[in-house]
C-alpha cells in the first residue's frame, strides 16, 4: 500500500532513513576520530598507521558503489542496506578484538564496504524513487536529521571509551548500530511501485504519476561530455572541501591561533550544516539546481580568499562560516539534481560513478596537499592551488548544467 492512513508510505521511509543514516553515519564514519589516540596508544601504532586504514575504508566505499547501484536499480534497498548494517555490526565487534594491524586494514575494508551499502547513496536513491512532487522536501529532511550525526555520537563515542575503554566502546556502538539499523531497514524499506500515488506539493489530492521526464540508462550517460564534466566539477569541490577539512586546524595554529580557538572555528563549520540545508529547504524552490550549484562554488571560492589572509579571529570566525556552508550544501542539492538530470530508474548506478570521482578526490586530498605544504614550507602555496581548483570548478559546473533542466525553476521539482 502506498498510504498508511492518510500518511504517504514515502514519508515513513524518509523518518526511518533520518534515524538508520543519523545512526550509520555517527558510528561508521564521524566515531572513527575518537578511536585514534587510544588504539595508538595500547597497540603501538603511528598516526599515519591509523589514517591509512580510514583512507582505505573511504577508497573501498567509492569503489563499491558501483556494484552497489546496480544492486539498488535492480532490486531495490531492503536487502543491500539490511545486508550492510549487519556486515557493520559485524566489523565493530571484529575490530573491538583487533591485535593485528594487518588485520585492522582489513577489518576497515569491510567497513567501507558497509559504509557504501548504508550511507547516503542508497538512501538518496531510496528517496528519490519514492517522490516527484515532494522530493526536495523528503531529500531535505533527511540531510537535517543525518546532520547531527558527529553531534550525537563522536561525544558518545568519547564518553564510552573513557567508561568502558575502546574495545569496550565498540561493542556497545556495535549493539547500538544492529539495534537501530537492522530491524528499520529489513522490516520498513520497500522498493517504490511503478506508479506513485503522492500528493503534489501541499495538495492532498493523488495524483497518478507514471515515469520522470527524464531517464538516462548509464551507458547514455557516460557518452554525454556533460556527465564528465559534472563529475570533474564535483570532483574537484571535494578534494578542495576534504584539503581545508584535514588541514584546517594546522594553517590556523601556524598563523598563530591557539590550538583551541581552531578547534573552534572547525566546529562551527560543521555546525552550519544546520542552517544551510534549512535555508535550502525555504528558498529552494525559488532558485534553479544550477544557480545553487555554482553558488556553493562561489562560497567555497570566497572562504579560500578570506584565509588566505586571515590573520585575525574575525577573518577566521568568517571563513568557518563561508567553508561550512559550502561544505554542508552539495548534499541535499545533488539528491535532488542527479534525479532531475538522469531519471530514477538508474539512480543508484549514475549516482555511484559520481560518488567514485568524488571518493577518489577525497582520498587523494590530504596526501597531496600535505605533500605540497611540505615541499613549499607554508600552506600559502597550497591554498592559491586550491582557489585556483575551486575557479576552475565553479567553471565546469556553470558549463556542464548550462542547456539542462537544472536551469528551471519549478515547484514540481519539489
Amino acid at each position: 500500500m502506498l498510504r498508511t492512513g492518510r500518511l504517504y508510505y514515502g514519508w515513513v521511509i524518509v523518518l526511518t532513513l533520518c534515524v538508520t543514516e543519523t545512526t550509520s553515519w555517527g558510528i561508521l564514519y564521524y566515531a572513527y576520530s575518537v578511536f585514534i589516540q587510544p588504539m595508538e596508544a595500547e597497540l603501538g601504532w603511528s598516526r599515519a598507521e591509523m589514517t591509512g586504514a580510514f583512507s582505505v575504508a573511504l577508497l573501498i566505499t567509492g569503489l563499491a558503489a558501483l556494484p552497489a547501484g546496480y544492486i539498488l536499480d535492480r532490486y531495490g534497498s531492503r536487502g543491500l542496506m539490511t545486508g550492510g548494517s549487519v556486515l557493520g555490526v559485524a566489523m565493530l565487534l571484529a575490530w573491538s578484538q583487533v591485535q593485528s594491524l594487518t588485520v585492522f586494514y582489513i577489518i576497515l575494508v569491510g567497513v567501507g564496504l558497509a559504509s557504501a551499502a548504508t550511507l547516503y547513496t542508497p538512501a538518496f536513491a531510496t528517496i528519490v524513487s519514492w517522490f516527484v512532487h515532494q522530493r526536495r522536501q523528503a531529500v531535505i529532511t533527511l540531510t537535517l536529521a543525518a546532520g547531527f550525526a558527529s553531534t550525537i555520537f563522536i561525544p558518545l563515542a568519547q564518553f564510552l571509551v573513557e567508561q568502558q575503554g575502546w574495545r569496550g566502546a565498540l561493542v556497545s556502538l556495535a549493539v547500538v548500530l544492529g539495534a537501530l539499523t537492522i530491524p528499520a531497514h529489513g522490516l520498513l524499506l520497500r522498493k517504490a511501485p511503478a506508479v506513485l500515488n503522492e500528493p503534489p506539493g501541499r495538495s492532498t489530492t493523488p495524483a497518478m504519476t507514471s515515469k520522470p521526464r527524464v531517464d538516462v540508462t548509464p551507458v547514455e550517460a557516460i557518452r554525454q561530455w556533460r556527465f564528465w564534466l559534472f563529475m570533474l566539477a564535483l570532483a574537484i569541490h571535494t578534494f578542495t572541501s576534504t584539503a581545508m577539512t584535514v588541514h584546517m586546524v594546522p594553517f590556523m595554529t601556524e598563523s598563530g591561533m591557539s590550538g583551541a580557538f581552531a578547534a573552534s572555528i572547525a566546529g562551527l563549520a560543521g555546525l552550519m550544516s544546520f542552517p544551510t540545508r534549512l535555508i535550502y529547504s525555504f528558498v529552494g524552490n525559488r532558485i534553479s539546481q544550477k544557480n545553487a550549484m555554482v553558488g556553493i562554488y562561489c562560497i567555497e571560492i570566497i572562504s579560500l580568499i578570506v584565509m588566505l589572509g586571515a590573520r585575525t579571529e574575525v577573518l577566521f570566525i568568517i571563513y568557518g562560516v563561508c567553508f561550512g556552508i559550502a561544505r554542508s550544501a552539495p548534499s541535499p542539492v545533488l539528491a535532488n539534481l542527479i534525479a532531475d538530470l538522469y531519471g530514477v530508474t538508474y539512480y543508484g548506478t549514475i549516482s555511484a560513478y559520481v560518488s567514485l570521482a568524488s571518493t577518489l578526490a577525497g582520498s587523494a586530498s590530504p596526501v597531496i596537499s600535505g605533500a605540497l605544504r611540505d615541499a613549499s614550507g607554508g600552506y600559502s602555496e597550497v591554498l592559491v592551488i586550491l582557489l585556483l581548483l575551486g575557479v576552475a570548478g565553479a567553471v565546469c559546473i556553470n558549463i556542464a548544467l548550462t542547456g539542462t533542466q537544472a536551469q528551471q525553476t519549478s515547484p514540481s521539482k519539489a
